[in-house]
């Protein structure tokens, strides 16, 4: 992601938390193993009411949260980006409290061969929300049997995601965090962005082409 001859590129931030990392060889990861599990979570969680929405029709009986995030993503574009992409398969989540719905997580689980990864690949909702999402994420990334959870995201500030459990692996930072897991690729990938319309902007892997399978053409 990023803009050829922009002056003003920015950085995506990376993301992980907390797992069972006993598959773990490589050093580079454990020394970043003991920031994850030592990471806590927001106090106050909606994990109970964190149900996955299967089909373009509970999405559309579900609704839209509020969320000051640009850009808008509406029920289009959530059906078409996620329940009807061909190439992978999402796991879409539904926080609501009191009828009303809060946000939408959406993540994808990765099978390296050597371990599994929970890859959290959109949030639509409010930033005070994420937090409140930490449990939720953990309870997802154990009962998947995966190594830990990562996101990578620009424009919801580091703090919100620190209460949400995750640890943020930042720009040069020597731990190694793989982006190219089948097969792992033990380095660090960096993404870069550029908007004109930087007000509430918010980046996620999926809102770009990066989370997609390398396809062959015959």
């Amino acid at each position: 992601l990023g803009g050829l001859g922009c002056r003003d590129i920015l950085y995506i931030d990376r993301y992980s938390a907390r797992g069972n990392f006993s598959n773990m060889d490589d050093l580079r990861y454990r020394g970043f193993v003991h920031q994850m599990q030592e990471s806590g979570y927001c106090a106050d969680p909606v994990s109970r009411i964190i149900t996955g929405c299967d089909s373009p029709e509970q999405l559309a009986e579900l609704g839209l949260p509020e969320t000051p995030h640009t850009p808008k993503k509406d029920l289009w574009y959530l059906t078409r980006r996620y329940f009807s992409f061909p190439h992978l398969t999402y796991d879409v989540y539904c926080a609501r409290e009191n009828g009303v719905t809060l946000a939408y997580l959406v993540a994808r689980v990765v099978d390296s061969g050597c371990g599994k990864v929970l890859r959290v690949v959109d949030f639509i909702g409010r930033n005070e929300t994420l937090p409140r999402l930490g449990k939720a994420i953990d309870d997802l990334l154990h009962a998947a049997g995966a190594e830990y959870a990562e996101c990578y995201c620009a424009g919801i500030p580091a703090e919100m995601f620190a209460a949400a459990g995750f640890c943020e692996r930042k720009e040069g930072s020597e731990n190694i965090l793989p982006n190219y897991l089948t097969p792992p690729l033990f380095e660090n990938t960096e993404y870069y962005y550029f908007t004109s319309c930087p007000d509430q902007f918010v980046l996620f892997k999926a809102d770009g082409d990066q989370d997609r399978p390398n396809l062959t053409v015959d």
